[in-house]
This record gives C-alpha cells, structure tokens and sequence, in this order.
C-alpha cells in the first residue's frame, strides 16, 4: 500500500496578513490602499487618482488628516470628494 503523507495546514482567512513597513512614510499609495482593506482589493478603483494626485502617503496624511476636539484622528471630507469615493463602506 501506498504511504500517505499528512496533510499540509493551510492559512486561514485570519492567518493572512499584508506586509505593512514599518515606517508608513516609506509605504508606496498602491501598498498602502491595498492595506487598508486587507488585500481584498475593493479600493483599487482609486489606486489611479491616488498615485495621480498625490507623492506619497505623508502628503495624504499632511493635507487631509486632522485631531478632532477629543483627540482622535478624523479624515477632512475633502479627501473623499477630491478622489470621488462615494461608497460610505469605502469612506470607514
């Protein structure tokens, strides 16, 4: 009888991940946007106007990332509208 080799484990959904830099500055838009959605890929249809308009992710944060009154970070709306996202699931 033929020898059975045991089953490899593979990933789960959970095991995953995407490599993200250490440093966030250094992370190119395209890497970054896939990062956000864990590489599912639901927000590359803005992938174009994002590299198109913008150097880095730095110059993102800088323009369009604010402290609230508590404290939190908040996205300025305009980022939404300058890269016609729409999808309020795409804007979380």
């Amino acid at each position: 009888a033929a020898a059975k080799r045991p089953l490899e484990p593979q990933p789960s959904e959970a095991e995953v991940t995407v490599e993200v830099p250490v440093d966030w500055r250094s992370m190119p838009l395209d890497q970054w946007l896939r990062s956000v959605d864990n590489g599912k890929g639901f927000l590359l249809k803005y992938q174009e106007a994002l590299c198109k308009n913008f150097d880095d992710l730095e110059q993102v944060m800088d323009l369009y990332v604010r402290p609230d009154s508590e404290g939190n970070v908040e996205i300025d709306q305009t980022f939404f509208d300058d890269l016609q996202i729409e999808k309020v699931g795409h804007m979380r």
